[in-house]
């Protein structure tokens, strides 16, 4: 079977880790950097102006690559992560060629919480794939119901790429972090701990744009791979903090700060709770004042 997967190949992006584990199973795997492209078109302020006005210009332009790419591969499955770049259109032409479309998005499709987590490519494209995945539940109960078109629950999970278990910080810090990009939700928690007395350590991009001087707060650049997971273990506790997206379900951060052993404070929900023993393998919360508490 060969399996071409269309997305992304920066650091954060987990379809990595997908090309990664089939790899190890001896299917013929590889990555379209849908993404990548996309990105590398999208940098000057004329080509974000240009894209503003004539979005479809760009799009093509991926399009016409993704198309290549496929002659010359010839895989039996394309599956698509998220498909923000990917046309309908595209997609019509590639089941043209019986090719088995699957679609695997780790935002939610139909809740728009920013501007990379979707967009009209996302929406109008649902109903042409085969198969879809998703991470939450209310997803795959509309896709399966509206759509008629099997979704299938896939949970996120981690991946430590080499991460040395021997390793233990020399100190602990007493204090909370939270690791994960800035939005309103985030930003009001976080200073409601602040206000409150709580050292919250943030780590993420544009977080010193989204926060006011706080003597309780200290801002960090984003962190990856195994700086990622050191950060994760270094803190007493750890603050998971939902975007609207995957209220009611879960996040990657869900089972990276337990791999890694640490303490996670997470908002209390059915599947958190299936996932983790309450007060023993995790810590949850359902208001601020609980959280606080």
């Amino acid at each position: 079977m060969k399996i071409l997967i269309v997305g992304d190949k920066a650091v954060w992006a987990i379809e990595n880790h997908y090309l990664e584990h089939l790899k190890s199973k001896d299917i013929t795997c590889e990555i379209f950097a849908a993404g990548y492209i996309f990105r590398k078109n999208y940098h000057s302020i004329f080509q974000k102006v240009r894209h503003k006005f004539w979005p479809t210009l760009l799009y093509k332009k991926i399009n016409r690559q993704l198309l290549q790419y496929f002659k010359t591969f010839q895989p039996d499955v394309v599956w698509v992560f998220k498909g923000m770049e990917i046309l309908p259109a595209t997609l019509k032409k590639l089941k043209e060629q019986n090719i088995f479309l699957v679609n695997y998005n780790p935002d939610h499709p139909f809740i728009l919480s920013s501007k990379g987590s979707g967009n009209a490519n996302v929406i109008n494209s649902i109903h042409l794939y085969q198969l879809h995945y998703s991470y939450h539940p209310d997803v795959v109960k509309q896709i399966n119901e509206n759509y008629s078109i099997p979704c299938k629950m896939l949970p996120f999970a981690f991946h430590h790429q080499g991460f040395d278990f021997g390793f233990m910080p020399k100190e602990e810090i007493v204090e909370t972090a939270f690791v994960g990009n800035p939005d309103d939700i985030r930003k009001k928690i976080i200073l409601y701990l602040a206000n409150n007395g709580i050292k919250v350590n943030v780590y993420g991009h544009s977080w010193r744009k989204h926060l006011p001087e706080n003597k309780n707060i200290k801002v960090h650049d984003a962190v990856y791979q195994q700086e990622l997971w050191l950060t994760l273990q270094k803190y007493r506790l750890q603050l998971n903090i939902f975007r609207d997206h995957n209220i009611g379900a879960h996040n990657m951060r869900t089972f990276e700060i337990p791999s890694v052993g640490g303490i996670m404070l997470a908002p209390k929900n059915e599947q958190h709770c299936s996932f983790f023993e309450p007060d023993k393998e995790a810590c949850f919360f359902k208001t601020n004042v609980e959280l606080l508490k």
